[in-house]
């Protein structure tokens, strides 16, 4: 799919982000500064935590993602606060639990570079597949949970999805609707945390420029969309996800990039 490689010369002019060269700007382990430790939670009776990365580019940060959350599992009993924003120390044993990452995108070229540099195969899962695609979704997110030709319940759910710089691409090509889509498809998807990194409003323009300069389209739903502005699409975020259950519970600014990470929990869950 031609659509699916950068325009002109300028591997930075993308139409979907699916840049080739992403993590040489945005070093992976750096996303993870001022992470939170203590929220990534397990019930005594859980084997597995289950992680979904969508939009996960080459890799890097999806297997970055999987060490840290390796690292900081955590029984429920564990943390009073746990679910909150704070330090609390890592207490009981949970290596009988396996943390499974599932990283997905739809840029096939990305995915099979992925999987060349997967050095956990066991454990992390890369797979081509378009989000905006109902179909797609089921299917390869079924053949994750081992469940085939059946709707998905709670049992095969993710305990946390992942939306990094996702949502300005999704948003410039499928407008307001589609950025609404996408959420809800989150909600869907996570029966406990969904974390966001949304893009700034001034990266629309960026892309915008870029894309033009190349020959591209520059975008045109653009002109239509009427989420404008950072405040705006972060109230539309938070609406969406509070109407499905789930409430923010923390946020806070990326110290190198200045990206807000926002965080949400579903209220069914008690820590």
């Amino acid at each position: 799919m031609s659509s699916l490689t950068y325009l002109g010369t300028d591997p930075g002019a993308s139409k979907y982000g699916n840049f080739i060269n992403y993590y040489d700007f945005h070093p992976a382990k750096e996303r993870l500064d001022g992470f939170p430790t203590n929220i990534w939670c397990v019930d005594k009776r859980d084997t597995r935590y289950a992680c979904l990365d969508v939009g996960c580019n080459s890799g890097e940060l999806t297997q970055n993602l999987w060490e840290f959350i390796s690292a900081n599992l955590r029984l429920k009993s564990d943390a009073a606060e746990c679910g909150q924003i704070a330090d609390c120390p890592k207490q009981s044993s949970v290596d009988e639990v396996k943390c499974m990452m599932l990283g997905l995108d739809l840029d096939q070229t990305l995915i099979l570079r992925a999987s060349e540099a997967n050095t956990r195969k066991d454990l992390i899962h890369f797979k081509h597949c378009d989000i905006m695609n109902d179909v797609e979704v089921e299917q390869v997110v079924g053949n994750f949970f081992g469940v085939h030709n059946q709707k998905l319940d709670c049992d095969h759910k993710f305990d946390v999805v992942f939306l990094f710089s996702v949502t300005m691409w999704i948003h410039l090509n499928y407008g307001d609707p589609g950025l609404s889509k996408l959420l809800c498809t989150a909600t869907k998807l996570s029966r406990n945390l969904i974390v966001i990194e949304p893009q700034l409003w001034k990266c629309y323009s960026a892309a915008k420029r870029r894309c033009t300069r190349a020959g591209g389209d520059g975008f045109p739903l653009l002109s239509n969309i009427k989420l404008r502005g950072n405040e705006a699409i972060e109230k539309e975020i938070s609406k969406i996800l509070s109407e499905a259950g789930f409430k923010k519970i923390a946020e806070f600014e990326e110290p190198k990039w200045k990206r807000k990470m926002l965080f949400f929990q579903h209220s069914s869950v008690r820590m």
